[in-house]
């Protein structure tokens, strides 16, 4: 995938070429460092194995017809905090278009350290023509953003998609839910709507949210005891490397 990005030298802008690969593939990693690529990020995927074990989520199920959402199957909405409970939904909003996206991700990578994309399945999930998945998410009003102001006066800033892909086949469902977010308030808010009735009437008229994967962007703290740290993470990550040509 590419992106581009300023060059103030010579006005031209260069090309981000992005690809990714897990932890644990040296080889692979030595072969893009040699290419000039460099690790930039890291994106924080599920593990199937674990949510192939939840009650009605693995395809090979046929005693349950369709399993609960995320964090009522793992039994973690505990773990989100009151503040985050108490984001209005009112400070949810869609996002209709690709070039709102792409602002969006910028402001938030400007503002909090973000990756500057949405994050997929082991991938970046970038607007093309070939991203039909993104395009269809839009169309459906899917794609949310969250700008508020919390109680400590900070002003909190989150992106959550929902898109379908197509390379899940071991869980009955193939939703993926994206989040991009630089605070753990703003996290376990996009989490907490996510599994709202406002969101799950959009996927067919239910009040009860379906099973979804999760991926998450890393500038989300992950420390001991919060959310994020207490969901199934893959222990081999998924690794981000970038490179910038200049024509």
């Amino acid at each position: 995938m590419t992106r581009n990005s300023d060059n103030q030298q010579e006005n031209i802008p260069p090309t981000s070429i992005l690809t990714c690969t897990v932890q644990s593939n040296i080889g692979m990693q030595r072969v893009l460092e040699k290419l000039g690529f460099v690790q930039t990020n890291t994106i924080a995927v599920l593990k199937f194995a674990t949510l192939k074990e939840l009650p009605g989520w693995s395809a090979e199920d046929t005693t349950i017809i369709q399993g609960r959402p995320l964090l009522d199957a793992l039994d973690l909405h505990h773990l989100i905090s009151q503040d985050a409970k108490s984001v209005p939904t009112s400070s949810w909003t869609s996002v209709t278009t690709e070039e709102q996206l792409l602002e969006l991700l910028t402001q938030m990578q400007n503002e909090g350290g973000t990756c500057g994309f949405l994050p997929g399945l082991y991938e970046y999930i970038v607007p093309s023509p070939n991203r039909v998945d993104l395009k269809q998410s839009l169309e459906r009003g899917l794609v949310f953003v969250l700008d508020v102001v919390a109680n400590n006066g900070r002003s909190e800033r989150a992106i959550l998609a929902f898109t379908q892909d197509k390379r899940i086949s071991t869980l009955k469902s193939n939703w993926v839910c994206s989040i991009s977010a630089y605070s753990t308030l703003a996290f376990e808010a996009a989490l907490h709507y996510a599994h709202s009735s406002d969101v799950a009437q959009r996927f067919g008229g239910t009040t009860e949210m379906i099973p979804f994967c999760l991926v998450f962007d890393d500038a989300v703290p992950v420390v001991e005891g919060n959310l994020a740290h207490a969901l199934p993470r893959v222990d081999d990550e998924c690794v981000v490397f970038s490179y910038k040509h200049v024509k």
